[in-house]
């Protein structure tokens, strides 16, 4: 009936697998991370990821978290701003005044053509173009990559073909 999340998590602890129960328990976990990170005198920060999200979710996630990774699946810098553009503007709204990162994912059927044909400077300086906008109002610190080795296998297309050397 369910996926991983709802039989591993949710079933188990007698939550019901609808957004409202695994809302209630990504808060709760959050908020257990928090105190955790608090009681262990050494500076942990609380980073979370999230896809899509609701405004009234955002304070309540904000509330305990230093970092959040916002996904933006797309195939272009242009493609993933227009996706996240309204999104943002709910952080905005809210002031939220935490570290806000965005994820890129390279698989193929996002960014890796992309990344096989311009740099990771050209993508990144192609979105904060776009965010310069709104930059002064959040508190962006930069991009984050997913999946890794399709990212590496793009970076090494994109430098052969500048270079002609293969790595």
């Amino acid at each position: 009936m369910g996926g991983y999340y709802c039989e591993t998590y949710l079933r188990k602890n007698g939550i019901p697998y609808a957004r409202e129960g695994s809302y209630k328990y990504y808060l709760e976990t959050l908020s257990i991370m928090n105190c955790l990170a608090e009681e262990s005198g050494t500076p942990i920060k609380v980073d979370a990821y999230i896809g899509k999200y609701q405004n009234k979710e955002i304070k309540h996630i904000t509330y305990n978290i230093d970092r959040l990774l916002v996904s933006s699946y797309k195939s272009s810098p242009k493609k993933a701003f227009k996706n996240i553009k309204n999104r943002l503007g709910i952080f905005i709204r809210n002031n939220a005044k935490i570290e806000l990162s965005i994820i890129l994912s390279s698989k193929v059927r996002y960014m890796s053509g992309f990344f096989k044909y311009s740099s990771l400077d050209e993508a990144e300086n192609e979105l904060l173009s776009y965010l310069n906008v709104d930059q002064n109002k959040l508190n962006f610190i930069g991009i984050t990559y997913y999946h890794y080795s399709y990212l590496k296998k793009s970076l090494d297309f994109f430098n052969y073909r500048e270079t002609g050397v293969r790595r």
